[in-house]
């Protein structure tokens, strides 16, 4: 495991997870009743709107792999001493419970940074997402591993693989100057 330089201030603040704020380092996955139609399907019973058409995989080898992670609740503050990314994939996590029944909506951090192998210059950014809110890593997007805040949850999970290699496009890094997200 690599160690890499991290030059920020030891507290992040969390903030709202909307496209815009978060369009740097990949996509939000949401439904919105904007008032638009998507493409009609299942016979006219539906209707499909795209939301990523640029799933990114850089491997020939590697296939489009479907998971389910389960994830149990965390506390604020969260104290980060390692980043992980994929440098040949897009990354997509989408809940599959936004809400528990007779419940609060799920809440989770999305922790990430843009650099190069050795640094994360200053673009670390820390992220409330909604339960019904879904994220897109971009191809070497560094980020915390998925957190949960106040219900268990379980995400569907879509990455490209290499059968042969399952773990050959993550590569986690310890940070040297850890940081706390409040």
């Amino acid at each position: 495991m690599e160690t890499i330089e991290v030059n920020i201030l030891p507290e992040i603040y969390l903030t709202p997870l909307t496209q815009e704020s978060f369009s740097e380092f990949g996509y939000v996955v949401e439904r919105k009743d904007d008032g638009t139609i998507g493409t009609s399907v299942n016979q006219g019973r539906g209707e499909k709107k795209v939301i990523c058409d640029n799933f990114e995989n850089l491997r020939p080898n590697a296939k489009a792999c479907m998971s389910i992670f389960h994830i149990r609740p965390s506390t604020l503050p969260i104290k980060v001493e390692l980043l992980e990314k994929h440098p040949n994939s897009s990354q997509a996590f989408i809940p599959l419970c936004p809400k528990r029944p007779f419940g609060k909506e799920t809440e989770y951090l999305v922790i990430v940074a843009r650099g190069t192998d050795t640094s994360i210059p200053g673009t670390l950014k820390a992220f409330k997402a909604k339960g019904s809110q879904g994220i897109i890593y971009k191809p070497g997007v560094w980020h915390f591993p998925l957190t949960v805040l106040n219900n268990e949850q379980s995400f569907s999970c879509a990455v490209f693989e290499d059968r042969l290699d399952p773990d050959g496009d993550t590569v986690e890094s310890k940070v040297t100057q850890k940081f706390i997200v409040t």
